[in-house]
């Protein structure tokens, strides 16, 4: 399945994620770029802000580095975002993460989820922006994805009554998976709803992804875990008055922060 494509053909890159969850770019970032970031990880690692041993290093990437932070609202991922949402309103950063696995073979599990379960919205205008900064191969632990798997729509991640952090609905199926294996420099994007998972590693090389989940301005989260960056507006909202739209295409007028689920005592926000 041919799942990269050029930026220049977005019409055709948008068909085939509204098809099946996911979408490659090959060129929306250029060499120069992965090696700036790369730059940052070194940085941050030496600086102590990093710990290279751990996983997933905070939903608050951007603030281990200013790289980082710069890059989630460069023009080229807004650019992205909104061709797939369909909307030139502004958009917002949900959390960010910097997926680092362990050098060592046999690690670096993610087991088979929907993003959405972890902090349910009010619509599903939300994905994932993941820039690759290394060639994965089969051996590299590369996310796996099950094509259409998002049409599906919301799949259990709960047993015995509690939050699994894992896909245990008996109607997934995982016949038809497929590796996003990609060279460096790779941007991926995913809907909130496809089901996806990231094998351990069969070899000893790097494989680091830095993710920005993005939403639209007018998607509120409804509950799990807000970042302190969460709501972070990464385009400017057009208009003054915060609106949030629900699934069933009905708008209500929201009160301040443009919308945004503000964290005033502070008893939501996690810096883990």
């Amino acid at each position: 399945m041919n799942w990269i494509f050029s930026i220049k053909d977005m019409e055709n890159a948008i068909s085939f994620y509204d098809e099946n969850g996911f979408v490659g770019f090959s060129d929306a970032i250029e060499r120069k770029d992965v090696t700036i970031l790369k730059d940052a990880f070194d940085d941050a690692v030496s600086k102590g802000d990093l710990d290279p041993a751990k996983l997933v290093d905070g939903n608050d990437a951007i603030f281990l580095h200013p790289i980082f932070e710069k890059y989630s609202r460069d023009e080229r991922m807004v650019s992205l975002s909104k061709n797939i949402f369909r909307n030139e309103n502004g958009v917002q950063l949900q959390h960010a993460k910097l997926i680092n696995k362990p050098k060592q073979k046999g690690e670096g599990l993610i087991e088979w989820h929907q993003d959405y379960p972890f902090f349910p919205h009010t619509n599903l205008d939300l994905i994932a922006v993941g820039i690759h900064f290394d060639d994965e191969n089969e051996d590299s632990g590369p996310m796996c994805v099950v094509p259409g798997s998002h049409k599906w729509g919301f799949l259990s991640h709960c047993e015995d009554n509690k939050f699994a952090y894992r896909c245990t609905d008996k109607k997934m199926k995982i016949e038809n998976a497929m590796a996003m294996t990609c060279p460096a420099g790779t941007v991926t994007i995913h809907h909130c709803l496809v089901l996806h998972q990231s094998a351990p590693k069969r070899n000893e090389r790097l494989r680091r992804f830095l993710v920005y989940q993005y939403r639209t301005c007018d998607n509120v989260q409804l509950s799990g875990v807000i970042w302190n960056c969460t709501g972070n507006e990464i385009s400017p909202t057009k208009g003054q008055i915060g609106t949030v739209r629900f699934m069933d295409g009905n708008i209500v007028e929201n009160r301040g922060m443009g919308g945004r689920l503000y964290d005033k005592f502070t008893k939501l926000t996690s810096d883990k």
